[in-house]
């Protein structure tokens, strides 16, 4: 949470580019991360049987993965990000 305020503060301050993109998609990856350890979690604490009865357990659990399907794929990005974490500067194509 803390880095997603840093990052708005820096557009409030109307600074903007490749550096900020950068940032916000490491929240994003973060924030994708947590919210799939928590489903995975909770649907755990339910047990099996509550999974296969209750539709509504699988549904959210994939819903929890539709962040993943938004471009840009980590997989895409991810080499630019351990560039930029390194030192070098975002590039986006």
């Amino acid at each position: 949470m803390a880095a997603l305020e840093g990052v708005a503060r820096v557009m409030d301050a109307n600074e903007n580019g490749n550096d900020l993109l950068a940032r916000v998609l490491l929240i994003r990856y973060g924030a994708q991360d947590a919210v799939k350890r928590a489903a995975s979690l909770g649907v755990g604490l339910l047990g099996g049987t509550a999974f296969i009865r209750a539709l509504e357990v699988s549904y959210l659990q994939a819903a929890t993965r539709v962040l993943s399907l938004h471009p840009p794929p980590r997989l895409a990005a991810s080499a630019r990000l351990d560039a930029y974490l390194l030192g070098d500067k975002f590039v986006v194509d």
